[in-house]
């Protein structure tokens, strides 16, 4: 079993988050509308860091993880389906 190196996951997100912003662009081309929500940026991630990169990524995961679990709930997916 191999496992992606810190950098080569960090660079997968990075382009997956590239992927999101192209397709919602598209969409706002096209007329349809995403909900705007307001990433709390006051609010730290728990833990130490090494560096404000790592700090920043832990932070936008964490959001989108947020971001899963809040349209998951909103689908009727949630835990007590």
């Amino acid at each position: 079993m191999t496992h992606a190196s810190p950098r080569a996951v960090t660079l997968a997100r990075q382009a997956d988050c590239g992927r999101r912003e192209s397709t919602l662009a598209a969409n706002e081309a096209d007329g349809r509308t995403t909900p705007k929500h307001e990433p709390r940026t006051h609010e730290l991630p728990p833990g130490q860091f090494v560096s404000d990169d790592l700090r920043s990524d832990t932070r936008r995961f964490l959001a989108e993880v947020k971001d899963v679990v809040r349209r998951r709930s909103e689908a009727g997916l949630g835990r007590g389906r």
